[in-house]
């Protein structure tokens, strides 16, 4: 477990979610198609990373202050 949280970094998550932007872009293709609806799941996708981005640097942040590190 210790293994894939030291996995779990930004540059990681901006990695996969670079090489997932064409599915994600057909699925919302397909969702504006078919279900007419504003909020797509693209738009969700894209909410959920930038919030993950945003806590795993908060917590990168608070970890180095808390050890010293800064």
């Amino acid at each position: 477990m210790e293994k894939l949280k030291e996995k779990i970094t930004v540059p990681n998550l901006i990695i996969i979610f670079i090489i997932l932007q064409p599915i994600i872009d057909i699925i919302t293709g397909l969702h504006l198609e078919y279900a007419k609806t504003s909020i797509t799941l693209g738009v969700v996708i894209r909410a959920i990373f930038i919030a993950c981005c945003v806590g795993l640097r908060y917590k990168e942040s608070s970890e180095k202050i808390q050890t010293g590190h800064v």
